[in-house]
């Protein structure tokens, strides 16, 4: 069986697991050599290039390939049809502190489709990109909008923040009510994200020189202003945004539309298979600060609910998510999911240990040690996982 004949029908007929090789995203935010998390999952490590991102699945910027049981390789675009192609992506981020990613959102996709025939060499597909992230290690993460009495706090704290605003949304903060204010929100945002460069920079050099602790948002700004410089508006923007830290194994779905940057931290990550993003600061990638301050989710006020581990299903602990296009759980160590035939295809990932996958009806078994994924195609029968040690991610 070579990769240059092979047909998704030949791999159904095999009745086994096979393993498949991501690819590496090497972006300016990725931590460095073996520091990063992705560097288990792939091998010739280079010590000083950033290796942000490992990707499993089909996209025009990286298709995962199958290792055939021969030992070649053949493209997973190649072997689906073109009308049921994987509708996710599996990935591994790992991302450096000092850094962090852009202030961001996600476009919808009636949206998506707009902006892709605007613009397809900065928005490349025409899909929606809700994401569920999952940290491996302590994750630090701004999501969505403080409510306006969570801003009102931090500006007790960094008044000198208020100078950035027009006086008419100056007035307006001080006189509203605190309570849910998504115009207010929106002109708050809008002001800061087009404020004038000069005025950004004197005002950060006033926020880093508060005093250290005062408020997280404070130590955020000054960690970041260091690499990205003190007029980047997408600083001050951090003052807006909630914080939120992820503990090992908790998670959060990010809708489309919701701004939000990872700050720091390992984790998985499973979303709809598109590679859309709307950046407005902390980044020297395109931003697009009008489409971002106009699309954006202004009703996304107040902390989000952390995804524990739930809904039991026959030993895959799932995570709970609003879309159908992806699905996402794990088998802890120890123990064992049975995996029925299914008409989807399922991605497997081995992190931190050892897991054995054995089909149902052939008894053809593959070991995946720490880094190493597997393919489960759609109707090639049930299949047991048995995770020996570490965790077995499941996306489907």
């Amino acid at each position: 069986m070579s990769g240059e004949n092979i047909t998704l029908q030949d791999i159904q007929r095999l009745q086994s697991a096979l393993k498949i090789r991501g690819v590496v995203q090497k972006y300016a935010w990725g931590k460095v050599g073996r520091r990063s998390r992705v560097a288990r999952f792939v091998t010739d490590v280079v010590p000083d290039e950033r290796l942000a991102e490992y990707w499993l699945g089909v996209h025009e910027r990286g298709s995962a390939q199958i290792v055939l049981p021969e030992g070649g390789l053949c493209d997973l675009v190649r072997i689906l049809p073109q009308d049921n192609p994987l509708p996710f992506l599996l990935k591994v981020l790992s991302i450096d502190e000092s850094l962090g990613l852009s202030i961001q959102s996600h476009p919808d996709r009636a949206l998506a489709g707009r902006l892709h025939k605007r613009s397809p060499e900065h928005y490349p597909d025409v899909n929606h990109k809700p994401e569920l992230g999952v940290a491996l290690s302590p994750v630090e993460i701004l999501y969505g909008f403080k409510s306006l009495a969570e801003l009102l706090s931090v500006l007790e704290c960094l008044p000198m923040v208020k100078s950035v605003f027009p006086q008419s949304v100056a007035s307006d903060l001080a006189q509203c009510s605190r309570e849910a204010n998504g115009e207010l929100l929106k002109r708050i945002f809008s002001s800061v994200l087009r404020a004038d460069s000069i005025l950004v920079s004197n005002v950060v050099r006033e926020i880093v020189a508060a005093e250290p602790g005062i408020c997280a948002e404070r130590d955020i700004i000054a960690r970041l202003s260091k690499a990205h410089g003190e007029s980047d508006p997408g600083l001050i923007a951090v003052i807006l945004m909630n914080i939120v830290s992820l503990a090992e194994g908790e998670g959060v779905f990010i809708a489309p539309n919701v701004p939000h940057a990872y700050l720091s931290g390992d984790l998985i990550e499973c979303m709809a298979c598109s590679d859309n993003v709307i950046r407005a600061g902390l980044t020297q990638k395109h931003c697009d600060i009008d489409t971002l301050i106009a699309t954006c989710a202004y009703d996304s006020i107040g902390m989000p609910p952390l995804t524990l581990q739930a809904l039991q299903d026959s030993g895959v602990t799932k995570f709970e998510v609003p879309v159908d296009d992806f699905e996402l759980g794990v088998v802890p160590t120890g123990k064992s999911a049975r995996l029925v035939d299914s008409s989807r295809h399922r991605i497997l990932l081995s992190v931190d240990g050892i897991s054995e996958i054995c089909n149902h009806e052939s008894g053809a078994t593959i070991t995946l040690a720490d880094g190493e994924a597997a393919l489960l195609v759609a109707d090639s029968g049930g299949y047991e996982c048995r995770c020996v040690s570490g965790r077995v991610f499941i996306a489907s």
